[in-house]
């Protein structure tokens, strides 16, 4: 028996491999919490640290790789396959965090509470970064699609160059 679906075909490796990548992000919260808090390294250890170096570059790497095809198609679709899913993920798993962080301070300092969650939509809680900067990405790429691509490559290569020589430094991620 065949099942016949109305989306579009996948390439298979790249749902695998972006699979991969959350896998290793899980992983390393995870051993790096319980290692600290049990104060012991574990078996997983020199799969995390292995794993440090690469993981992220290749899941922004693998996110955008076939993002041309969605670029010039319409805005909307775009917009609501791109960014509203990640903006859904993030509040969803802010407000979830926030809460269990910050459970003590909801009733005693509600204001304390609800301005921290509100600053964490532009400075992201350590754990949601990426999700927050996959969001960031997909508005910048979708803004500059139609600037030739030396020019942002140069553009990137300078703001990079900038920050690493520490003469620009916001002190936020």
């Amino acid at each position: 028996m065949t099942q016949t679906s109305s989306l579009p075909d996948r390439i298979q490796w790249v749902d695998y491999a972006k699979g991969i990548c959350i896998i290793l992000v899980v992983m390393m919260h995870t051993v790096d919490g319980y290692e600290e808090m049990a104060g012991a390294t574990g078996w997983l250890s020199p799969v995390v640290d292995f794993a440090k170096p690469f993981r992220m570059p290749d899941f922004f790497l693998i996110s955008g790789l076939f993002l041309s095809r969605s670029l010039y198609g319409p805005v909307l679709s775009y917009f609501d396959r791109k960014l509203v899913h990640f903006i859904y993920f993030y509040l969803l798993w802010l407000t979830i965090q926030h809460t269990v962080f910050n459970y003590d301070l909801i009733f005693e300092a509600p204001g304390y509470v609800l301005k921290t969650w509100a600053f964490a939509l532009v400075e992201p809680l350590g754990t949601l970064w990426f999700v927050h900067m996959l969001a960031i990405f997909y508005v910048v790429t979708w803004l500059v699609r139609d600037v030739p691509k030396w020019i942002v490559l140069t553009a990137a290569i300078a703001l990079q160059t900038a920050y690493a020589a520490g003469w620009v430094n916001t002190d936020w991620s």
